[in-house]
């Protein structure tokens, strides 16, 4: 299996941006930018997938999940199909995504991954994006001003700010398991716990147990999240945002403070 080409999808993106003179959030509109670019979007009933391309030549359907409640994650799920459609469909015909292929991003199917590098630079441009992100810290404030404007999921705004702001960690935890997570281990200086259950020193730990939240950074035992291989001599802060009791999930970012 090839490695996924994040810098290809993320070009794509940037030329398509370009062309159309994209050049705030409200100009984004996604099924107008599908229409021009030869794809036809529908929705319909589908079992055990969230969006589907099918393609014949330079034009294509996608197809939505048309019980999917969130118009932020439809708006994601188009992106990520229309990625197919712009870097893939030489190599593919036919294609379902599941909910899992939306949070690939440094493993998995290489297609998926630059599927969604693709759709996070066409929802979220990074130009656009780093203007308002650049020099502040998170906060639960600062992402959700930033979900509204750019009219994107919480989850898809999060992932974005760490892959632009690559000193931050991201872990998803739901029921207080932990589901998935982004880092970038070139610039994030610590091997994070990325499995089994959020620890009780943790803020999402908090959350499952009923607990109100900081809306800043705030600091955490180191162990809470990162792993013991060597003496951590840095202080370890944690934002951890809930993404509604119906999916029972925390957000956390992390940051390293060296001491």
């Amino acid at each position: 299996m090839r490695n996924p080409d994040k810098l290809f999808a993320v070009l794509r993106a940037k030329e398509i941006i370009k062309k159309l003179h994209i050049e705030e959030p409200k100009h984004i509109i996604i099924e107008d930018i599908a229409a021009v670019r030869g794809v036809f979007i529908k929705e319909e009933p589908m079992s055990g997938a969230d969006g589907r391309l099918a393609t014949l030549g330079d034009h294509g359907i996608i197809t939505i999940r048309e019980n999917i409640d969130i118009a932020a994650k439809k708006r994601f799920v188009i992106a990520h199909e229309l990625g197919h459609f712009e870097l893939h469909r030489g190599e593919i015909f036919n294609i379902r995504c599941t909910d899992k292929d939306f949070f690939s991003w440094y493993k998995g199917n290489p297609l998926e991954i630059e599927a969604n590098y693709f759709a996070a630079e066409l929802l979220m441009p990074e130009d656009i994006f780093k203007r308002r992100v650049l020099g502040k810290e998170v906060s639960k404030e600062l992402i959700e001003s930033l979900a509204y404007e750019f009219n994107t999921s919480l989850t898809a705004t999060s992932i974005r700010f760490v892959t632009l702001r690559p000193e931050y960690a991201l872990v998803c935890s739901e029921s207080s398991w932990i589901k998935w997570f982004v880092v970038d281990y070139d610039h994030f200086p610590y091997y994070i716990n990325t499995s089994g259950k959020v620890h009780n020193e943790s803020l999402a730990y908090d959350y499952y147990h009923g607990l109100d939240l900081p809306k800043h950074l705030f600091p955490v035992q180191t162990y809470a999240w990162l792993e013991n291989r060597y003496p951590i001599k840095a202080t370890l802060k944690e934002l951890a945002i809930p993404i509604g009791r119906k999916y029972n999930q925390v957000l956390s970012f992390l940051l390293v403070e060296e001491t």
